[in-house]
């Protein structure tokens, strides 16, 4: 929790837009809660139009603090896209 002022100074003070983002070439997982605030899904929904390879994925039945209340289940489905890269060369260990 020490780090939540900076994610937010970080996210409110940004100067880079879209537009600078959209070149971004590697593989990008995306997961936002779907009981979180509508503006943490439009966030991660414009983010998954921008990122021309992202994957979006909808967390049933959980809320934006999922990471923390479920970690195990998050962490599994953050371990199964980085094992799909890594099969597929998207991504090596080095990346």
């Amino acid at each position: 929790m020490t780090k939540v002022p900076s994610e937010f100074d970080a996210a409110i003070y940004s100067q880079q837009s879209l537009y600078d983002i959209a070149g971004f070439s590697k593989p990008t997982l995306l997961q936002y809660g779907l009981d979180s605030p509508a503006s943490t899904q439009k966030i991660t929904w414009l983010l998954g139009k921008t990122l021309p390879q992202a994957e979006v994925r909808g967390l049933l039945n959980l809320g934006h603090m999922a990471p923390m209340t479920h970690p195990d289940w998050v962490n599994r489905m953050i371990e199964r896209f980085l094992s799909a890269q890594l099969s597929n060369g998207a991504y090596s260990v080095a990346d």
